[in-house]
């Protein structure tokens, strides 16, 4: 837990303890448990969503191309209310790996929390395949998928900066899953509260 100090925060880990000028708390959705263990009064107001990747693959890869405008499709139904997806390519040493060019794929749509995490996976690999036929040309398969955990904020924007009750202590949370991506910019403000 973090204990606040006049002008520092002291860590305490089942390592020991250690001081610092700053120390940043970027826990993902244990920040609120982190906290309360810190006796640090102040709550983040962060919600928890279970979110499905779903990855598909080709084989073809000579026909098989990453869709326009690539590397990054977003697709925007015309129907008010139907989901909209996002895919992003997976990383060239996977591809190298499985001799297959990959692709992940988010539905933004919060999923049921009442469903099991296998049926949840079920419900959203069915809901990319009018994608796969529609906007990837049928060329692609789906491989598996996989829930996670995202946090986010009541207005989806990241949560970062010092804590309220203790300048020492930098917060950097709600990311949506979007954090590792955005970790230099992320870095770059928490500097500039130094």
């Amino acid at each position: 837990h973090l204990e606040p100090l006049p002008n520092a925060a002291r860590a305490h880990t089942t390592r020991g303890s250690w001081d610092a000028p700053h120390v940043v708390l970027a826990p993902g959705r244990s920040l609120n448990t982190e906290l309360r263990r810190s006796d640090l009064g102040f709550r983040a107001p962060l919600r928890h969503l279970r979110h499905v990747e779903v990855w598909l693959g080709s084989k073809d890869l000579t026909k098989t191309r990453y869709p326009d405008p690539g590397p990054l499709l977003d697709v925007f139904p015309e129907e008010e209310d139907a989901p909209s997806f996002y895919a992003v390519p997976c990383p060239q040493v996977l591809q190298e790996a499985t001799q297959m060019l990959r692709l992940k794929v988010c539905r933004r749509m919060p999923p049921a929390h009442l469903l099991s995490n296998e049926a949840l996976c079920q419900r959203e690999e069915q809901a990319a395949r009018p994608l796969i036929d529609q906007w990837l040309q049928g060329r692609w398969e789906v491989q598996g998928s996989k829930v996670c955990w995202i946090s986010q904020t009541p207005d989806r924007l990241f949560l970062l900066g010092p804590h309220p009750e203790c300048s020492s202590i930098l917060l950097a949370a709600g990311l949506s899953g979007h954090g590792y991506k955005m970790a230099p910019w992320i870095a770059g403000q928490l500097r500039d509260h130094i």
